[in-house]
């Protein structure tokens, strides 16, 4: 069972970290266009859509770019990536709203935790 845990921010001072049970191994980072990591980040991006009821289309990532660090980090990964996405919402009148991004860009990091249990994802402040 993989367990989630959300804390949201919106400023580059607050981090949103988001936790996934049973990810891998604590050693090496993980990898930008992991499965996992890029599902925590549209649960990330789409977090305040989903508590207003808007549905949640696929989203998907390409163009992934990995950034260097001053001080590196053999477990931490920064990345880049572009997204394609859609939210919709039911209007009263039964109509439906949708919201698309097309080539929209998220900074993003990830990091293993020691036991390799868990995965910390944290949102860029471009987002």
């Amino acid at each position: 069972m993989k367990t989630k845990i959300f804390i949201s921010s919106i400023a580059s001072s607050i981090a949103l970290a988001v936790m996934l049970a049973g990810c891998g191994s604590s050693s090496k980072a993980p990898s930008c266009d992991d499965s996992d990591v890029t599902d925590l980040v549209t649960q990330a991006l789409t977090k305040g859509y989903k508590n207003k009821g808007w549905e949640i289309g696929k989203f998907t990532y390409k163009d992934f770019m990995t950034q260097d660090t001053i001080i590196p980090n053999p477990r931490k990964v920064t990345c880049y990536a572009q997204y394609d996405g859609s939210l919709s919402f039911k209007n009263s009148d039964g109509s439906t709203s949708t919201e698309s991004y097309k080539d929209r860009e998220v900074e993003y990091s990830a990091q293993y935790t020691d036991d390799g249990d868990k995965v910390y994802v944290w949102l860029g402040s471009g987002n």
